[in-house]
């Protein structure tokens, strides 16, 4: 509706909104055209997936200013944690990605937890 030059700014931003919501010693990296992750040490699961929560709704009451117009952005989110048999990042990544394609598929902007 925008075009490409609005969805990067949108992108941009969503990085600084999410960037000033979580702790220090996380790190957060935007890794495909419309998708960021963030790894978040000395988190249990549970817990990612509520702070995963609150970057949603930041998110959605965040308004960006466009044309002169309002708008806003839902998005879904997929969480993973570290298992045991984990040897790279390659499969926890795999896994939030497999809970992020599962919930769009059925229609949901939440958070999903991949395990």
């Amino acid at each position: 509706l925008y075009g490409h030059l609005m969805g990067e700014h949108v992108l941009e931003a969503i990085g600084h909104i999410w960037k000033g919501a979580i702790r220090d010693s996380d790190f957060l990296s935007r890794i495909d055209e419309a998708k960021f992750a963030a790894v978040m040490p000395d988190t249990p699961t549970r817990d990612a997936c509520n702070v995963a929560e609150i970057l949603r709704k930041t998110l959605e009451h965040h308004v960006f200013v466009m044309d002169g117009k309002d708008v806003t952005c839902k998005v879904t989110i997929g969480v993973a944690g570290i298992l045991p048999d984990d040897t790279t990042s390659d499969a926890i990544l795999d896994r939030a990605f497999q809970a992020l394609e599962e919930t769009r598929k059925g229609g949901g902007v939440c958070c999903a937890l991949g395990m």
